[in-house]
C-alpha cells in the first residue's frame, strides 16, 4: 500500500529537496495571497458555495506554504482527501487543481531564478497527488467490494432459484456478516464508521458461531480447514490492530493493516463462496432422501457413456428398477416409512454393484444404473445376477414389512456400432417398454431386449431373464 516513504520514492521527493523547500518557505509564504486566489478561483468553478477557508483545512493551507514537515505530508493530505471524497467530490477536478498549484509554484521559483526551488515544488504537488489517488483508490475499493459481495450473493441465490431449491440462508447469512466487517474496517480508515467497532474475537463473530454452534465446519473441507482457519484468526487479530491504531491515527500503518486484511479475508470468503456452490452441486446433482445421483447426474453420465461405447466399442446397457406395490406400502404404513422404504432398498442396491457401476434415482420408486460392457450380453448378464443377488425377504425384514418387498427390472442393450447415437427418449421408451412388461407379467421379474445399430429395439430379442 502507498504510505509516504514510497510517495517518496515514487515522486522522487528527495531529502535535498525538503532541505529546499525548509530554505525558501519564505518565498512561499510572501505570495499567500496570490496562492488563495487561485484557490478561490478552483473553487468557483467546481464547488462555487464553498469558501477556501471552510473547504480546505488549515493544515492542508499550512502544507501548500510548506509550513509542515515532509513527514506531516500524508496525515495531512489524507485527511483533507477524506473529506473531498465524502463531499463526492471528482478526482479529476482535484487533479486540475493540483496542476494549477504546480504551475504556480513553477513560476514562481523561475521569476525568482531557483530551479532546485521549482523542482521540489514539483515533488511537494507530486506526492500530494499520489495521497490523493490512494484514498480515492481506497472509496473504489470499498465500492466494488460491496457490489461484489452483493453481486455473489444473488448468483448463488439465482443458482439455485433455477433449479427451484432453498438457497443456503444460513451461509449465506454468515458470508454476508463476514464481508460486512471487511466493509467497516475500510469504513473506519475513511473516516465513514469512526465509531465502528469490529468484533474481535474469532470465535464470537458469527463465522466464528456458526462453525462452532451450529456445525459449519462440516461444510469446509479438511484440506482447507486449517488455513481457513488460521486466515479468520488472522481477520480478527488484524481487526483489532487496526482499531489501535485508528485512535492512535496512525494513517500510514492504518494502509498497510487494511490490505493485510483483504488478503486473509478474501481467503475466508472464497472458501464460503465454495461451501456455497458445493451445496449446489450436491442439491442440483443428488438425491435428497436417498443421497443418490439424481436425473440431472444420470443425464449428464448417459451422454458419456454413449460417447464412451462409441469410441472403445463397448455396448451400452440401460437398466431400469421399480419397487413393486410401493403405492401399497405409502398406502399402509404412511409415506415416512414410504421414505425409509426407498432408502433402505437404495442402499441394498448400491451394496451389491460394482465400483464402477453407479446407482440414480430416476424419480419416485424408479432407480437406473448405466453400464458399459464388451459384449451383447453383457447387459443382461449384469442385470440376472444383481436380481438373483437382490435378498428380499432380508430387507422386508428389516424394514419390519409383513410381506416381501420386490422389484421389477428392465435391461435395454445398445449396439456400439450405431450409425447415429440414439436418441435418450427412444432408449428410455425402450426401456419402458421393457418394464411394463415386467409389470404386466407379474412383476418380481427381469426383462431385456436388444437396440440395433438403427437405435431401435428388436422386438425378437425381448424376453424374460428372471426368474
Amino acid at each position: 500500500m502507498v504510505n509516504i516513504a514510497s510517495i517518496k520514492n515514487l515522486v522522487g521527493l528527495t531529502r535535498a529537496d525538503e532541505a529546499e523547500l525548509a530554505l525558501h518557505h519564505g518565498l512561499v509564504q510572501a505570495h499567500d495571497e496570490a496562492l488563495h486566489e487561485l484557490l478561490k478561483q478552483w473553487l468557483q468553478v467546481y464547488l462555487p458555495e464553498q469558501t477556501v477557508s471552510s473547504f480546505f483545512t488549515k493544515d492542508f493551507i499550512r502544507l501548500l506554504r510548506y509550513e509542515l514537515s515532509g513527514e506531516e505530508v500524508f496525515s495531512v493530505v489524507y485527511q483533507q482527501a477524506l473529506r473531498w471524497q465524502k463531499l463526492d467530490l471528482q478526482e479529476t477536478a482535484l487533479f486540475v487543481l493540483m496542476s494549477r498549484i504546480r504551475q504556480f509554484y513553477v513560476e514562481l521559483a523561475q521569476r525568482e531564478n531557483q530551479p532546485a526551488l521549482a523542482r521540489a515544488l514539483c515533488h511537494l504537488v507530486g506526492a500530494i497527488q499520489a495521497v490523493i489517488s490512494s484514498v480515492y483508490h481506497l472509496a473504489r475499493t470499498l465500492e466494488r467490494f460491496r457490489e461484489r459481495a452483493e453481486f455473489e450473493v444473488k448468483r448463488v441465490e439465482n443458482m439455485f432459484l433455477m433449479i427451484d431449491q432453498s438457497p443456503p440462508k444460513m451461509l449465506i447469512q454468515v458470508y454476508r456478516d463476514h464481508q460486512r466487517w471487511k466493509q467497516l474496517a475500510y469504513e473506519i480508515i475513511l473516516g465513514i464508521s469512526v465509531k465502528a467497532s469490529l468484533e474481535r474475537s474469532p470465535q464470537k463473530c458469527a463465522l466464528g458461531r456458526w462453525l462452532e454452534e451450529e456445525g459449519g465446519w462440516r461444510l469446509i473441507p479438511k484440506t482447507r480447514q486449517e488455513d481457513f482457519k488460521k486466515a479468520h484468526e488472522r481477520v480478527h487479530l488484524l481487526g483489532s490492530k487496526l482499531l489501535e491504531t485508528a485512535q492512535e491515527r496512525a494513517l500510514d500503518e492504518l494502509l498497510v493493516l487494511i490490505w493485510d486484511i483483504e488478503e486473509a479475508s478474501d481467503e475466508v470468503a472464497t472458501v464460503l463462496l465454495q461451501a456455497m456452490d458445493q451445496i449446489f452441486v450436491e442439491v442440483a446433482t443428488l438425491d435428497a432422501l436417498t443421497g443418490l445421483p439424481n436425473r440431472r447426474s444420470f443425464e449428464r453420465d448417459y451422454r458419456q457413456a454413449v460417447k464412451v461405447g462409441r469410441r472403445y466399442h463397448l455396448y451400452l446397457g440401460l437398466h431400469l428398477l421399480d419397487l413393486d406395490h410401493f403405492k401399497q406400502v405409502n398406502d399402509t404404513y404412511g409415506h415416512l416409512k414410504g421414505d425409509e422404504v426407498l432408502k433402505t432398498f437404495s442402499d441394498a442396491i448400491a451394496s451389491l454393484l460394482r465400483e464402477e457401476d453407479k446407482l440414480y434415482r430416476w424419480g419416485g420408486e424408479e432407480f437406473a444404473i448405466v453400464t458399459l460392457h464388451r459384449d451383447a450380453q453383457g447387459a443382461e448378464t449384469f442385470s440376472g445376477r444383481l436380481f438373483d443377488r437382490f435378498n428380499q425377504l432380508q430387507l422386508a425384514n428389516q424394514l419390519a414389512l409383513q410381506t416381501p418387498l420386490t422389484m421389477s427390472m428392465a435391461t435395454v442393450s445398445v449396439d456400439p456400432a450405431f450409425e447415429e447415437p440414439p436418441m435418450e427418449q427412444r432408449v428410455f421408451a425402450a426401456a419402458d417398454t421393457l418394464l411394463y412388461r415386467a409389470k404386466t407379467a407379474g412383476r418380481n421379474q427381469a426383462w431385456a431386449g436388444h437396440m440395433d445399430e438403427k437405435g431401435r429395439l428388436r422386438e425378437e430379442s425381448v424376453h424374460r431373464i428372471r426368474p
